[in-house]
């Protein structure tokens, strides 16, 4: 189960695994390793060692209770990101990114592609078209709709 929010002002994900799957060092390895993580509040000391060891000392215990954010896209729903296609994963970190930054800074999170930066670029160009929200969709749809689009076929 993976849950997310607030926790002492950052953001974080609380996720539940089944040690006989993965061991929670593994986890961890594999959260930074894909750059998921840059910090872990561990939930007890044991673990909290092991995560101060693979996060290079950026982990603590848990201490007070994960507020439940119910709106995963808060930040990218109200920027222009809406209209640019991407993976959950990118629009996870495009998210966070946007907790704490402007969107003229998103190139510095290294989460769009060059072609998804010059998507946004345009679409912020042209801020008074009536772009197409594909933020949510599958990529693959949100493309298709896209080409459709910027073909002239607005029709589904």
């Amino acid at each position: 189960m993976v849950d997310s929010g607030w926790l002492g002002g950052s953001e974080v994900v609380r996720v539940e695994y089944d040690p006989t799957v993965i061991g929670y060092e593994k986890l961890l390895t594999e959260a930074k390793r894909r750059k998921a993580a840059c910090r872990v509040f561990a939930g007890n000391d044991e673990e909290l060692a092991v995560a101060r060891k693979v996060f290079d000392g950026e982990a603590g215990l848990v201490k007070g209770k994960v507020r439940v954010v119910k709106d995963t896209r808060y930040y990218a729903r109200r920027t222009a990101l809406r209209h640019i296609p991407m993976t959950r994963g990118q629009l996870t970190r495009a998210n966070a990114f946007l907790a704490t930054h402007p969107l003229t800074k998103i190139e510095e999170a290294k989460v769009l592609s060059p072609g998804q930066l010059a998507l946004l670029a345009r679409v912020q160009k042209e801020s008074k078209r009536a772009w197409p929200v594909l933020f949510e969709l599958d990529p693959d749809i949100a493309g298709w709709r896209l080409d459709r689009f910027l073909a002239g076929d607005t029709e589904d």
